[in-house]
């Protein structure tokens, strides 16, 4: 009777950690920029051609350039780009940690990129406005919740984080349906943070650092593209996902 208990017990166990295993299971995106992204096997990348469509579409229609250059979503999504989905690009050229915090302090280049994302895509995009935003001294990133009604789509809530390294900033993006933002914030949370960096090129201060001239950051830049991103969920129905 013991023995078959313990054969009973030991069975479940095998079954919860191979399920946990499963679960837990990452696959590794390179970049050509020298990080890596790590996302659970449910999740495929874009491929580059339909990303390509999407910034032109988003140009033309939200008459913002963005040069988004890797994105990913769920394997199950019906189309491409549908919620929740990630995006990331490379601003190359290293930026000061002293000059980005100071630029994101002042708060005003912040509201005038989300002034001007806004404007320049009010039939497509209202209500767009930030919540939390911080910078974390350890890990040399600033990152910020975003929200903003999509025409058609609803309410949809943004993740971004711009993570500074030896190199450039690696500006990474996350969106998903409001009502989702409980369970997909903090997994966009925790995928930024566990950008894999090749070696040499993690942010190191240096003693000039602190001289204005050095690794500004074109705030409103990053706010249009954190806002605007969120319209690849609207323009992604336009593109049939075929299976991979």
């Amino acid at each position: 009777m013991r023995h078959k208990t313990f054969l009973g017990l030991f069975v479940i166990c095998l079954f919860a950690a191979t399920a946990h295993g499963q679960k837990e299971s990452t696959q590794e995106f390179k970049t050509d920029y020298g990080f890596t992204i790590r996302l659970p096997d449910d999740w495929r990348e874009v491929p580059a051609d339909i990303v390509k469509k999407l910034d032109q579409k988003m140009t033309e229609l939200a008459h913002v350039p963005q040069n988004w250059e890797y994105a990913y979503q769920l394997k199950s999504a019906s189309h491409w780009l549908a919620y929740p989905y990630i995006l990331v690009q490379f601003l190359p050229g290293r930026k000061s940690e002293s000059s980005v915090k100071k630029e994101y302090e002042t708060k005003s280049a912040i509201q005038a990129g989300l002034d001007k994302a806004s404007n320049a895509s009010a039939s497509l995009i209202s209500g767009a406005k930030l919540g939390t935003y911080s910078f974390d001294p350890n890990t040399h990133t600033v990152e910020f919740i975003s929200e903003s009604n999509i025409q058609g789509m609803g309410t949809i809530a943004g993740y971004t984080a711009l993570k500074l390294t030896e190199k450039g900033g690696i500006q990474f993006c996350g969106y998903c349906a409001e009502v989702d933002k409980a369970e997909f914030i903090p997994f966009f949370k925790n995928a930024a943070a566990n950008l894999q960096l090749s070696e040499g090129m993690a942010y190191k201060p240096g003693v000039l650092d602190g001289v204005p001239f050095l690794g500004s950051i074109n705030w409103n830049s990053v706010i249009i593209g954190a806002i605007v991103g969120g319209l690849c969920g609207l323009f992604g129905t336009l593109f049939k996902k075929k299976k991979p």
